[in-house]
């Protein structure tokens, strides 16, 4: 599933941010979170 299509269902972005050589973008929906790691920009 890609950013996209879960933004699609309702899923939020609640946090971005950067660690080492990756970037994070957290979503959130209800009490569940899921997580989107990517290596370098």
């Amino acid at each position: 599933m890609t950013e996209e299509q879960i933004k699609e269902l309702g899923w939020k972005l609640v946090k971005k941010y950067n660690h080492d050589q990756y970037h994070t973008n957290r979503y959130k929906l209800g009490c569940m979170e899921i997580e989107f790691t990517y290596d370098g920009k």
